[in-house]
């Protein structure tokens, strides 16, 4: 996997530059981004990190626009079965290593100051959850198995290339299109010579 090759980061909401938003870096790496990742996070995360947005239609924009490339097993999971499940039984179920806390273990972390051991349990659980969506199907317990389509980043990664494929064969042939009525109008409407 990527994993080795892979950069980690992080951000505290209380730590930034002077002047500058905590979340920008983020926020720019969400806007290069193919597909975006989280469990839970339509719902939590997103919510949580509106405020850093900004106001006006363009930060909203970027905030749908950021939304609507997610993928968040948790919410495809519950709308397509109806079942709420949790990260760690998900992992337990499909054979991954389990959670190493969880939220509430979180958050006395943080009113504790233990950053480092905060910082360890997040980034556990980003090893983890990238692992589950890249699992080619997923045993739900008591519901079975799903396909990587309803929980993974497989199919969303394959179906961003093949838009970003599109897009540059369509700005291809706009060009060549662009270019011909500029032809055909000198072509047929050359400028008089007197």
């Amino acid at each position: 996997m990527a994993f080795s090759t892979a950069k980690a980061c992080h951000w505290w909401r209380d730590v930034a530059e002077k002047g500058k938003d905590p979340f920008e870096e983020l926020l720019l790496l969400f806007d290069v981004a193919d597909v975006i990742v989280g469990y839970n996070c339509l719902d939590f995360d997103f919510p949580l990190l509106r405020k850093h947005y900004g106001k006006g239609s363009g930060a909203h924009a970027r905030y749908i626009g950021h939304r609507l490339k997610t993928i968040d097993p948790f919410s495809r999971i519950r709308a397509t079965l109806g079942t709420w499940p949790k990260l760690d039984d998900l992992l337990k179920a499909n054979g991954l290593e389990p959670k190493t806390g969880d939220g509430r273990g979180a958050i006395r972390l943080w009113e504790q100051g233990f950053r480092e051991e905060l910082l360890a349990y997040c980034a556990s659980d980003v090893v983890a959850l990238t692992k589950m969506t890249l699992l080619a199907s997923l045993e739900v317990p008591g519901y079975g198995r799903v396909g990587n389509g309803t929980f993974g980043i497989a199919s969303a990664l394959a179906a961003a290339r093949v838009a970003r494929v599109q897009e540059e064969e369509r700005g291809f042939w706009m060009h060549l299109l662009h270019r011909a009525a500029k032809t055909a109008t000198w072509l047929w409407y050359p400028e008089s010579s007197n």
